[in-house]
């Protein structure tokens, strides 16, 4: 990270903490156990032979210390606690890191998915209509 953007975040972190100490009980927050985090998510391309993404994630891993891994589902993520509501989280595709080893095989059923002729489903077309005083004082950020 960059100083400048180093001292950005950091910033602005400090900007919502205060907010939060001023404002936060009026905020509907319902936290319970899902705790606000920061994620970095590394993306690799087609030709990461030289495991960049693995290289530049064991480097966050290092920096953060005594750290959290979690494998699930397709993802690996390393993450450090602050509290119990706070996160930081670096994580990528679990391919990016482990090394892919078949162990064995089996067989399944083969399922196929087909139109069946002259049967149809009933499916709903929506457009919402949001109340205009709920944002009468909000600015709208279009990208």
């Amino acid at each position: 990270m960059k100083y400048k953007d180093q001292k950005e975040l950091v910033d602005g972190l400090r900007e919502l903490a205060d907010f939060i100490e001023k404002k936060g009980l009026e905020l509907p927050f319902t936290y319970y156990s899902t705790p606000v985090s920061i994620v970095q998510r590394f993306y690799a391309d087609d030709n990461d032979s030289d495991g960049k993404v693995k290289q530049i994630l064991a480097k966050a891993a290092r920096t953060m210390g005594k750290a959290e891994k979690r494998i699930q589902f397709s993802d690996y993520e390393v993450i450090k606690k602050f509290g119990r509501l706070v996160e930081l989280r670096f994580e990528t595709s679990r391919e990016n890191v482990c090394v892919r080893r078949v162990v064995g095989t089996k067989e399944i059923p083969k399922r196929v998915f087909v139109d069946i002729p002259g049967e149809t489903v009933t499916e709903e077309i929506v457009e919402w209509d949001c109340p205009p005083a709920l944002l009468s004082n909000l600015s709208v950020v279009d990208d």
